[in-house]
């Protein structure tokens, strides 16, 4: 699943967190887009075992980062 983390109506860290508490998403895979360049946010991403990508990205950087997640590398890609 992808989720901006600055969506408007609902903080999507918000909706990290609730879809963490419910037993069928909370393995979901997931990459957390941002156009924030916030080391911290990052490292709280990343440690989770989400991906991260920020914005804006072209669809080939996408590819590329689902590619890596799914084989688990939860890298940052610029």
């Amino acid at each position: 699943m992808l989720i901006d983390i600055d969506i408007s109506i609902i903080g999507g860290l918000e909706v990290l967190g609730k879809m963490r508490t419910v037993p069928d998403c909370s393995e979901v895979p997931t990459i957390v887009i941002s156009s924030r360049r916030d080391k911290k946010l990052f490292n709280a991403v990343t440690s989770s075992g989400l991906g991260y990508l920020h914005k804006p990205f072209s669809w080939r950087m996408l590819r590329q980062k689902i590619l890596k997640f799914k084989n688990g590398d939860v890298a940052y890609v610029l």
